[in-house]
């Protein structure tokens, strides 16, 4: 079970990606491109879903030896979503969208 859900990560995140692309820029679409960042690296680590947070998901990938740079890009993009439930957030979900989708398939191949 564990290893299929793993396999599924990747198509199941870009699923939910191109659900939210089609959404208006709002902090509810924002809180759902974590909520898939944070639901992807769970999968992949057969965490239960919604348990994972943004420093345990920064400390998963150290441990795995992922590149410093796309942990920085991963947990700023967190942050970003996280930052708009309390402030107007610059950037588009259109751009944030892609990052999201850049960060997934740059963690695709690491192994953690």
């Amino acid at each position: 079970m564990a290893l299929g859900r793993r396999r599924r990560a990747y198509r199941e995140a870009g699923r939910e990606l191109d659900r939210i692309a089609t959404q208006t820029v709002d902090a509810e679409s924002l809180d759902a491109i974590a909520a898939c960042l944070l639901g992807y690296v769970a999968d992949r680590c057969n965490r239960a879903d919604g348990s994972m947070t943004r420093p345990e998901v920064a400390a998963v990938l150290r441990r795995a030896q992922v590149d410093e740079a796309l942990i920085g890009r991963l947990d700023g993009l967190l942050e970003t979503c996280e930052l708009a439930r309390y402030a107007r957030v610059e950037k588009s979900s259109d751009a944030i969208v892609t990052q999201a989708r850049e960060c997934i398939r740059e963690l695709e191949p690491c192994h953690f």
